[in-house]
């Protein structure tokens, strides 16, 4: 039995008369909630500067959208660097390096929309499941049974079960921030501010 399965099926367990189809679209709220709020899902994606003044970088991950900019680092040290990321995706660096300086830069994501691709449930990277599987039973059963006038809205389940969401989303949160150092120090590159003056999309 898969992750997803199993989630849906202790849901049908805990929610008396929920269908599948109300389940899967509370799982894509849970999933987008959680790494909207903890920066969990990370990705770092490199790429090579090019003459200009200010340059919009588009960043594409390899899975899901990307939410914010975590942190810019540059050349073989991967020393701190400057940028911002006015519009999710598209990196603004400023004139200040030469063409060919190689970039990292990390970005937060969230699982893309299930509708815009056509499939029925969001897709996450498998340790997802692994490391966080409690906290996302206890997520959907907050939100589904939070809703009114339901055969399994339920006060009770919603309180309790939205008490853990909220834990797991600090430790979640925790975890993102000391890259799942255990006992690690809280700690990241700083980014900064660059001026736009004009700009040039790259892909």
């Amino acid at each position: 039995m898969d992750h997803v399965t199993r989630l849906m099926a202790n849901a049908r367990i805990a929610l008396t008369g929920a269908v599948d189809d109300a389940i899967k679209l509370n799982i894509f709220k849970v999933l987008d909630e959680f790494c909207r709020e903890t920066n969990i899902w990370q990705e770092t994606i490199e790429f090579d500067t090019i003459a200009g003044t200010d340059i919009v970088y588009d960043l594409v991950p390899t899975l899901g959208t990307i939410l914010r900019l975590i942190w810019v680092r540059q050349g073989d040290a991967k020393a701190p660097a400057w940028g911002t990321m006015e519009i999710p995706g598209e990196l603004i660096l400023p004139n200040i390096y030469t063409p060919q300086t190689h970039i990292y830069a990390t970005v937060s994501l969230a699982p893309t929309d299930p509708t815009e691709v056509g499939t029925d449930l969001p897709v996450v990277p498998d340790w997802f499941w692994h490391r966080y599987f409690p906290a996302f039973e206890d997520g959907l059963i907050l939100k589904m049974a939070s809703q009114p006038e339901k055969p399994y809205t339920s006060a009770g389940l919603a309180n309790f079960h939205g008490q853990r969401w909220r834990q797991a989303l600090g430790v979640a949160r925790a975890d993102a921030i000391k890259a799942n150092v255990a006992d690690g120090q809280l700690w990241r590159f700083p980014t900064f501010a660059a001026q736009r003056t004009s700009t040039t999309q790259v892909n």
